[in-house]
């Protein structure tokens, strides 16, 4: 299991941190249905197969 930075996958989807941020907070997560994270300690982490799941989640028909 591979884990990302906040700041990882902001890069790695081309996005700002503060977008990812914003896409996990739980009042948006309705709209986004972004992965929640892991916290390990006092930083939060995103396991590399979930982001990539929520990738294919996404594709359009």
């Amino acid at each position: 299991m591979k884990l990302l930075s906040t700041k990882e996958v902001a890069e790695y989807l081309g996005f700002k941190v503060d977008r990812v941020r914003k896409m996990r907070m739980r009042k948006n997560q309705a709209i986004y249905n972004f992965p929640k994270g892991v916290k390990v300690g006092k930083v939060l982490m995103y396991e590399k197969k979930e982001i990539d799941d929520w990738i294919k989640s996404c594709k359009v028909s």
